[in-house]
């Protein structure tokens, strides 16, 4: 059964292992760290197994936006993201959040659907704003979502 909780400085490794395994571009641990000493929430998705999925939630003033989000690749395509990520919107809400903001590159059309599912919706475009594999930029999709 998965389980859902905030990191702890202890969950670190684990964290910056899956990032490693499940993007291109991890953040480091250090990176992560970062998150969790200002204040970011740092959630987790696990099961008996392990660590599943991570999502870094900044929330600030009224408005949250999804800093980092992995899922294992073994993991993908279940339904795993979308249940972490409902249950980070509800504590948003709970929290006050009225508005949740996040990019995402513009060749990840399967996050992309996962988002528009939950509720997102593009409000924007950053241009060349990731790096990619060969050596030239990407853009990001910039989406919304109203919570209140």
């Amino acid at each position: 059964m998965t389980r859902h909780r905030l990191a702890i400085s202890s969950d670190l490794a684990a964290i910056a292992a899956l990032a490693k395994a499940g993007t291109p571009y991890p953040w480091s641990e250090h990176q992560y760290r970062g998150s969790l000493e200002a204040g970011h929430a740092v959630w987790l998705a696990e099961d008996e197994t392990g660590l599943l999925a991570v999502a870094v939630i900044l929330n600030a003033a009224g408005e949250a936006e999804l800093l980092d989000i992995v899922v294992s690749p073994a993991c993908r395509r279940a339904g795993l993201a979308t249940c972490l990520l409902q249950q980070v919107i509800q504590h948003l809400k709970q929290a006050g959040a009225t508005r949740m903001l996040l990019e995402v590159r513009q060749s990840n059309a399967p996050a992309q659907a996962l988002y528009a599912h939950l509720g997102f919706r593009s409000c924007g475009v950053r241009k060349q704003y990731y790096p990619s594999a060969n050596g030239l930029r990407e853009d990001a999709i910039l989406m919304e979502k109203q919570l209140g």
